[in-house]
């Protein structure tokens, strides 16, 4: 029996250590080996959405990371998936990543987005709302985590 116990609470222990570990990692600005991956919506109580990077509160970028080749690199991994997936968005909880960090363009030939017009790529680090206008636009909307939903 206790033999039973202790080979539980290791297995319990290593399984903490891992996803202590990974979302340590979702802190960083590290680009995984294998590539980043659009991470996807879940169901408010769905298993496993609690370490969700797209529920979890991101961290501001420091100032010592600023102009580093390592904050270079990660805003052109995050835009070249924008790009991949045909997004006119996308943000760093949106690849695993809890960093407040996300970029915005639109081209005037997207058809899907012709409404809004042309948006110049815009990367926004750290942002704050400071002002909101009245005006609104409608469009259908196609965010990168909701793959296969239909969202207006």
């Amino acid at each position: 029996m206790a033999h039973n116990v202790f080979v539980c609470l290791t297995i319990f222990t290593t399984r903490v250590l891992q996803s202590c570990g990974s979302m340590e990692m979702s802190y960083t600005l590290a680009i995984p080996e294998e590539g980043f991956q659009v991470v996807q919506h879940m169901p408010k109580k769905a298993e496993g959405r609690e370490q969700n990077t797209l529920y979890l509160s991101p961290r501001t970028i420091k100032e010592k990371e600023f102009n580093t080749p390592e904050l270079n690199t990660y805003i052109d991994s995050l835009y070249a998936m924008m790009l991949l997936k045909d997004g006119v968005g996308i943000a760093s909880n949106q690849i695993g990543k809890r960093l407040q960090i996300f970029i915005i363009e639109a081209e005037n030939d997207n058809p899907r987005y012709n409404v809004l017009g042309s948006v110049p790529k815009q990367i926004f680090i750290n942002p704050l709302i400071t002002k909101t206008s009245q005006s609104r636009k409608n469009f259908w909307h196609g965010c990168l985590s909701a793959e296969n939903q239909q969202r207006g």
